[in-house]
């Protein structure tokens, strides 16, 4: 699908949904995501888009440890 950017800074990675990929959908149900904390292994599901479509996975693409979640994405 490629809906997934991956920014890069200092020795955090920031990971997102693109621009593309939120226009695939006419409705985002739900977002689940990792909390903090959580240690994600590389090609893990680390969150799930609830869309009109159906689920959308999110992958992680490396290991590590999640030291922040978007809150606003949440609400």
């Amino acid at each position: 699908m490629g809906y997934e950017w991956i920014q890069v800074e200092g020795d955090t990675l920031l990971i997102g949904i693109n621009e593309s990929g939120l226009e695939e959908f006419s409705e985002i149900y739900e977002v689940d995501l990792p909390s903090e904390g959580d240690t994600i292994a590389p090609d893990e599901v680390c969150g799930e888009v609830n869309t009109d479509q159906g689920p959308l996975n999110l992958y992680s693409p490396i290991a590590g440890t999640v030291i922040e979640v978007n809150e606003s994405v949440l609400e």
